[in-house]
Parts: C-alpha cells; structure tokens; sequence
C-alpha cells in the first residue's frame, strides 16, 4: 500500500505526508510488513509578499523532515534457527535544511544536517551444532549516523563570450555505536584472518583490531632479540568511516569551447590490505627488494628500534644477548629479507594505511561545433576526457585509497583482493535533437 498527500499553501508553505507497506509471504504463514512513514515540511521565505524585493536574495527554502523506516529482515537461509521474537529494523532519520541563490541565482548554497537513528539491528549469532542449526538472527545493535552536507556553487565570471562556473561539496559523517545486546560491549562483525572488524560501544563503526607495535615511554619501537618485533595485544588499530568526503569542480567556457575539471578529496578513514600483507609475504612488492637503495635480499636488513620484552603487562630493556638492560639498547641484529617479509603479518598494523586522499577526478574538453540546421538536429558536442588521472596524499603508492572491498557487507575496511584502479580516456559525441512535440531529448 501507498499513500502520498502533499498540501501547498499559496505557493509558500508546503506539507507533505508518505506511508508505504509491503508485504511479504512468511513461511508460517503471517506476514510481517516492511513500513516507511514520513513527513515534510517547507516554506518559500522568498515568496513572501510582506519582504522587500532586492536584488541579493533570488530564492530561498527551509524544509524539515522527518522518516522512519521499520525493514522486516527476517532471514530463511537453510542453517537459520527461526526466531518468533526478532524485530524488524528501525530507521529513524531527521533533516533539517536551507537552499538560498544569491545575485540573481549567480550564487547558490545547499545545506543540511541529519541524523540518522539505527535500531533493532540484526546480526547471526553462532549456535552449537547439537541444535541442528548454525545460526541464530537476533536483534543486536544500535548505531547513530548524523553529519552535515554542504554545496556552494556559483558563476564566478560571466560575460558574453566567457563564463567561469565553480562548485565545491562536502559531507560529513559522524557514526557511533551507541547500545549491543545485553551484557555486549563489543561484537566482531568480520575476522578475514589477519585483522578483526568489530562494533564496539562508544567507538565508530566499524573499528579495525588487530597488534600493533610495543613503544617505550620515548616512541621507541621493542624488538626481540630475534630481530622482530614485539607485538601488542589485540587493540584497536583505527576507524573504517572517514571524517568526511569532499570535491571540487571547475568549468571555463570561452565561446564554444569548455574546459572542466574535477577534484575529489577523503580524510579520516582506514583499511587493512591483505595484497599489501601477501605481495611483502610473496616477495612481489618492491619493498621486498630494495629498501632506501639497499638491496635487502642480499644483505639483510636491521629494524629500526631498541631490544625490550614485555613482563606483566610492562616492559624492559633488553641487551642482543637478552638480559635485562637499565637503558634502552639499539638493536643491531640482521634479520634476511625473507624472514622479515613473511612475518609481514604481524603486527596488523603494517597492513593498515589511511584511505586519505586527493584524486584528479576528471578533465574534459569540449566544443560545441556551429550548427545552422533547422530541422530536428539543434546541437553537436564533439569532447575528449581522462579520468581517474592523478593521485596525491595516499599512504602507500601500491594502492587506491578509495577501494572500498566488501563495501555493502560487515567486511567493509578489509581490502581482500585488490584489482588494480583504471585510468581512462574516451571521446564522446553528444547530438541535440528535438523531439516531435517540440522537447528535446
């Protein structure tokens, strides 16, 4: 079922109200029906009658809405222990927002925050085999999205044979994990061997786990007496969602020809690579091989750090021989290339890079070729492009940043064989025709 009612007030203020449910068969027979509802609000401010006409302010709008999503995500995969007390999953989200064109609509600006309210998430939960079942769903989570979108844009210059268009967009997001199933105050959510991925109450969703490097009060990485290093314990390695994503783009049109740009930008987020793990492992890196213009498969490599051990959840100074050491000692034990790359698993953290970066997008040059036809043909666009063109700011020249693998699944922030990114170029021809009605298409 669906229903749509929109209310408008002379042009100014406007209501609208949405429901929608669907049904599903249940294998026993009742159905359980996914509901959406939702309300809207907006005015026109600059419709109003009562404010000056002025030659700043070409159109205004305000809108808040808000949206609740009730999914019904009741699983029937063989294996699945049937639960007669599993809740649907509830979204509720909120935004609040502006839209103002300034100078004649030469200037325009879009902005709005949000929130977004996850509850009754489900998960699988293991069961034990005497049960004849290996999963059991069960509602589990609670997850708060909120953050800002912003998009400024504008004709910076603009005469009648050059016109200069600028846009620039950002949004943000901020999400926490805020409540776990009784007596839960972390779940792992994916585990691909060599890194965890888990919810954790208070922390972003998700937070990559794994060992990190042991330091001394003075940053000083401990190595073992072996010439490894020493691992943590399991800790949190950093945060899958980055702060936020952003981009730019340029368009300069001189006469019939125009030239554009596009720039996109990440900070904030993190990833475990496992080709970086295998490709050290297998020796196909270039780190493998050279490091600094030594050639470590010929003579070995010293990592850089000072001999320790951990004792009681502390740790001490050691000498290369191992004993007990008042004052930190450099390490100077040779370790080969291939001991040192196929214990490239551990610590995790030298699989996890940032996913920060800045990324030439695209650039494309177009002209729009004269035409006197007065027929049904009313335009030609001849243009070139590249895309994908430049990188800068990642944290490991091997990979692109903005691979996301298993992005619509719980193993999202593991990168678990990684294709490598393309860079394009193509030529398009674009052809204006009007439609028999007088439209074009």
């Amino acid at each position: 079922f669906y229903t749509d009612i929109e209310f408008d007030y002379n042009n100014l203020f406007f209501i609208e109200i949405m429901g929608r449910n669907d049904f599903r068969e249940e294998k026993q027979g009742s159905s359980n029906p996914s509901l959406v509802k939702s309300v809207c609000f907006s005015a026109i401010p600059s419709n109003f009658r009562f404010l000056p006409k002025n030659t700043i302010l070409s159109y205004s709008k305000v809108f808040v809405s808000y949206t609740i999503y009730n999914t019904n995500v009741k699983s029937y995969k063989n294996g699945v222990s049937p639960n007669p007390d599993l809740l649907n999953e509830q979204q509720n989200h909120f935004e609040i927002g502006t839209s103002l064109f300034l100078f004649n609509n030469r200037l325009g600006i879009e902005a709005s925050y949000y929130n977004n309210v996850n509850s009754d998430m489900t998960d699988f939960m293991p069961l034990s085999l005497s049960s004849g079942y290996l999963y059991k769903q069960i509602n589990i989570a609670k997850i708060v999205n909120k953050g800002v979108d912003l998009a400024v844009s504008g004709s910076l210059v603009k005469t009648s044979k050059f016109e200069w268009n600028l846009a620039f967009n950002i949004t943000t997001l901020n999400n926490k994990v805020k409540d776990l199933a009784k007596g839960i105050d972390q779940l792992e959510i994916g585990n691909p061997g060599w890194a965890q991925l888990k919810a954790v109450v208070g922390k972003s969703f998700p937070m990559i786990y794994g060992t990190d490097y042991v330091y001394d009060n003075n940053g000083n990485k401990l190595i073992t007496t072996t010439g490894q290093y020493l691992l943590s314990w399991n800790k949190p390695l950093g945060k899958v969602t980055p702060d936020f994503n952003a981009g730019v783009s340029n368009s300069l049109t001189f006469k019939n020809f125009t030239f554009s740009f596009l720039v996109d930008i990440q900070r904030g987020g993190n990833m475990f690579y496992t080709t970086s793990m295998f490709g050290m492992y297998s020796g196909i890196l270039e780190e493998t091989a050279l490091i600094n213009g030594i050639n470590i498969r010929e003579n070995g490599l010293v990592l850089g750090g000072v001999y320790g051990a951990e004792v009681s959840s502390n740790y001490i100074y050691l000498d290369a021989a191992g004993n007990v050491s008042s004052v930190p000692i450099s390490n100077t034990t040779v370790i080969d290339a291939k001991d040192w790359c196929q214990n490239y698993m551990n610590p995790t953290i030298r699989n996890v890079f940032s996913t920060d970066y800045i990324k030439l997008r695209e650039v494309a040059f177009a002209y729009n070729i004269p035409i006197k036809f007065t027929h049904f043909v009313k335009g030609f666009r001849v243009s070139v492009y590249g895309r994908n063109l430049a990188l800068w700011g990642a944290a490991t020249k091997h990979f692109d940043p903005e691979y996301m693998q298993m992005a619509s699944s719980n193993a999202q922030g593991v990168e678990n064989g990684y294709l490598p990114s393309l860079r394009t170029f193509g030529f398009a021809l674009n052809l204006g025709i009007e439609a028999a009605r007088g439209e074009y298409c």
